[in-house]
């Protein structure tokens, strides 16, 4: 079983199934994390909001260009596609984070709600250095 697969099952155990299938992506566990962000921000669950950023950057420190693109691309590009969570998502993301991820962010959103993260990313300092 691949590391990433065997970390997964220790912070989605509702995902088991999924994660036991051979088919299922690193991908597909990203697309299916971000509503459950979602929901632990709405409910200010901290603790399922730090297993969910943790893997997500876990990932994105790996060698494997599989887990760092996974994370980038399905995870961390669509973090500030909800106005309403901005602010909260913020202080979960490292400074490393934030600079290697900064232009998928300008390439996804306009350039006033890209001025928006960026002087909120400002106002709100890393949790992790």
């Amino acid at each position: 079983m691949a590391t990433w697969r065997r970390r997964a099952l220790d912070v989605f155990p509702d995902l088991r199934h999924d994660l036991n299938s051979p088919d299922y992506t690193i991908y597909r566990l990203f697309i299916d994390a971000l509503p459950a962000l979602r929901e632990a921000h709405r409910v200010g669950d901290d603790r399922q909001l730090s297993r969910i950023y943790g893997f997500a950057a876990w990932c994105s420190k790996q060698r494997s260009t599989l887990l760092w693109n996974a994370a980038g691309v399905s995870f961390y590009e669509y973090l500030f596609d909800e106005p309403w969570m901005w602010e909260a998502v913020c202080p979960w993301l490292s400074a490393d984070i934030r600079v290697k991820h900064m232009e998928l962010w300008e390439a996804r959103l306009p350039p006033k709600d890209v001025d928006r993260v960026k002087k909120l990313l400002a106002r709100n300092p890393p949790r992790h250095a």
